[in-house]
């Protein structure tokens, strides 16, 4: 920087390729254009967020729908019961849910404890069907 005498002031730096007065600050952005830019930004990060909780809140809702957590196979529910006495199913599975019989049988009930394989969802209920104390079959529905 030189120092010259410009309209009447001594000691006021120019600036060596045009010769304006230069006040020696260097110059900062804009404060009205930086916190626009802070704006735009946190806007697009909540849009973002906000999508981001609504697809996982969404998915979540779904896997409660067709979960399979804590459910068995019909495969694996009747293995497990086959050939066994009521007194060995009531220890194996809990109290049925509701039971039916005449007769010579008996029909046990238990909701939301299977699932079909093939298409992943849940049975509405497993009956298990026994005939003078022992298991004949099991349904699903």
């Amino acid at each position: 920087m030189s120092v010259i005498v410009v309209g009447g002031r001594k000691n006021e730096a120019v600036c060596p390729s045009c010769g304006a007065p230069v006040d020696g600050q260097p110059r900062r952005p804009r404060a009205r254009a930086f916190w626009i830019g802070v704006v735009i930004v946190a806007a697009l990060m909540a849009v973002t967020f906000g999508f981001m909780v609504l697809a996982v809140s969404a998915t979540a809702k779904h896997e409660a729908a067709t979960s399979t957590a804590g459910l068995v196979s019909r495969a694996e529910f009747s293995i497990n019961v086959r050939d066994k006495t009521m007194d060995q199913v009531r220890a194996l599975l809990g109290p049925p849910t509701y039971t039916q019989s005449g007769g010579a049988r008996s029909y046990w009930y238990y909701d939301r404890r299977t699932y079909d394989f093939e298409t992943g969802k849940p049975d509405r209920s497993a009956q298990v069907a026994f005939e003078y104390l022992t298991v004949e079959s099991v349904n699903f529905r």
